[in-house]
């Protein structure tokens, strides 16, 4: 875990693969390549979610999810994309977290 920082994810995911991404106060950019599936976990107390990836979020296939609009200080998504074959958590106290195909750009989280 670390406490103040940013941090950056991009690359394969390992079938069956575990990833837990923990931050007290820091952005999460998580940027999975390859079509490898996973099962997606994500949370964050004062920041926003926002994904582009057409995942299954309730029984639902959406293609973005903006989790600025939740009721609440505490902000999630649960979904899965491809297979679920791996695991992914991510957690941010206070801050944004991005789950995207492809790097966002600073000065556009």
């Amino acid at each position: 875990m670390l406490f103040r920082s940013d941090i950056t994810f991009t690359g394969r995911l390992v079938r069956n693969g575990r990833y837990e991404v923990l931050t007290q106060s820091g952005d999460i950019q998580f940027s999975p390549t390859g079509n490898d599936g996973f099962d997606l976990d994500v949370s964050t107390f004062s920041g926003d979610i926002r994904s582009d990836l057409t995942m299954t979020v309730n029984g639902t296939s959406r293609s973005t999810f903006d989790g600025r609009r939740g009721r609440g200080p505490w902000r999630s998504l649960k979904g899965t994309f491809g297979d679920a074959s791996a695991v992914i958590t991510l957690r941010s106290f206070n801050g944004d977290i991005v789950v995207s195909k492809r790097q966002v750009p600073d000065g556009l989280r």
